[in-house]
């Protein structure tokens, strides 16, 4: 007799309610310094893999280490789709929100929680010193960091961590220098500035799903590709919008070329996600005329 392991009595509510008020009950001011218990994930990553029709991304939504509510979506997706390879690669990642060392992106959750091969890549070697010791001392992922003795450097094996600038012209390169190649479940990009057409550019990796940032300021449905160079123009002119990301209409024209469906976006309207074609029959396709009028629009409120 086989038993689910999923609480039929509990909704995804219930349990969003109970991953909140964990975070909240000793520190509501430093969110990401007061996690959920992995347990807690994975209940609610199960109880998302029981329900068989259509959920809302707001819905689903929450953070347990992404900066908005990115990780619901995530492991909403996710359970649809498979974890498959269980390997991850994010470029940029950031501390800032933490006041005691803990990451925020969005492959971190898979990894501790999940059991997923990660790779992360930033150009901040303070950040990239501060993510490898977070990881060297989490009880999922210590035992592939080794630290510096008896002479011998400090070795780690998963997640890998890259302190490297990645560009349109070196972000295969990377990749593979860091043995990554093939199919992989999960890629994020966050730049701020050529997010798209870096993506654009990746031959080396073939992602089922993909998280790409877009600048929100600029028009949804008209393609505009972000530059990478920064600008000292006015905030409210367009050499400024794109030296901090693409229109989420260009995110949706280079997806379309290779092969993704977009699917939705978080609640900030800042992380567009896209499943590939021959997984995304369970979603619904969206286009970008479907945010116009999305309650935290930016444009929508000039």
């Amino acid at each position: 007799m086989t038993t689910s392991i999923t609480n039929e009595a509990l909704t995804i509510g219930d349990i969003q309610e109970a991953l909140r008020g964990n975070r909240h009950s000793s520190n509501g001011y430093l969110l990401r310094d007061n996690l959920p218990s992995s347990l807690a994930v994975k209940q609610y990553y199960l109880q998302l893999k029981s329900h068989t029709s259509r959920l809302d991304f707001d819905e689903v939504g929450l953070s347990v280490f992404s900066q908005n509510n990115e990780d619901g979506i995530l492991m909403y997706i996710l359970s649809r789709i498979g974890m498959k390879t269980k390997r991850c690669i994010e470029i940029g990642c950031d501390l800032s929100g933490s006041s005691i060392g803990i990451p925020e992106g969005n492959s971190i959750n898979l990894i501790v929680n999940f059991g997923f091969d990660g790779l992360i890549v930033d150009i901040d070697p303070a950040k990239t010193g501060a993510i490898r010791h977070f990881f060297s001392q989490a009880l999922s992922t210590k035992h592939f960091h080794s630290p510096e003795r008896d002479g011998l450097p400090a070795g780690y094996f998963s997640p890998k961590i890259a302190t490297r600038e990645v560009t349109i012209d070196n972000i295969n390169d990377v990749y593979a220098d860091e043995g990554f190649s093939g199919e992989i479940d999960f890629m994020s990009i966050d730049v701020d500035g050529p997010d798209i057409t870096m993506w654009k550019a990746v031959t080396v990796v073939d992602p089922r799903l993909v998280m790409i940032e877009v600048n929100n300021r600029l028009p949804f449905d008209t393609p505009v590709f972000g530059a990478a160079t920064t600008s000292d123009a006015a905030p409210q002119t367009l050499e400024f919008q794109t030296s901090y990301g693409s229109s989420l209409a260009a995110a949706c024209e280079v997806a379309s070329a290779k092969g993704y469906t977009f699917v939705g976006m978080d609640m900030t309207l800042i992380n567009a996600f896209f499943v590939r074609n021959d997984l995304a029959g369970g979603f619904e396709a969206r286009r970008p005329a479907d945010y116009m009028g999305h309650r935290f629009n930016p444009v929508r409120a000039r």
